[in-house]
């Protein structure tokens, strides 16, 4: 075993970075109740979204972040076009954060049922639950009396 080349290093380093990122996913889903076997394929899926993104983000970043590049047209004009590196950077980005979509690993993924004030709240119609078949909060009772008001009108 000789000295290692610069694309052994840095086949390495990724490796110990998609693990270290692999365990801290595995950490938040296990602490948040959130795993089940079943999410393996999305979490793998995750782990490659993230290996190139890693990879494109360190070839940006060793060019020096440009912004953008001359490109010279076929009638010698040169125009100034977007870093095709800094592109996929972000597709790469979106795919990652698309893949922790899935996971329920972003703000997206809030909890269907918040409790306040003693009431629990569906987010996803906005209605509060009857609890032991009374009324939620006067405020309801308030809309009841207005809209019989209404209806006999």
């Amino acid at each position: 075993m000789g000295r290692k080349t610069k694309k052994q290093k840095e086949v390495e380093e990724m490796a110990a970075t998609v693990d270290a990122e692999r365990n801290r996913v595995l950490e938040i889903m296990q602490k948040t109740d959130v795993y089940s076997i079943l999410l393996d394929p999305l979490i793998e899926s995750y782990l490659d979204a993230f290996r190139v993104y890693k990879v494109m983000y360190k070839r940006w970043s060793d060019a020096g972040f440009p912004e953008t590049q001359s490109f010279t047209n076929k009638n010698g004009a040169k125009n100034a076009v977007k870093h095709p590196l800094s592109v996929q950077v972000d597709i790469w980005s979106e795919k990652k954060l698309r893949a922790l979509e899935r996971l329920g690993m972003t703000n997206k993924s809030l909890a269907r049922r918040v409790i306040t004030g003693g009431t629990t709240v569906d987010t996803t119609t906005g209605q509060a639950e009857i609890e032991n078949g009374n009324r939620p909060n006067a405020v309801l009772n308030f809309k009841d009396k207005w809209n019989r008001k209404r209806g006999s009108g």
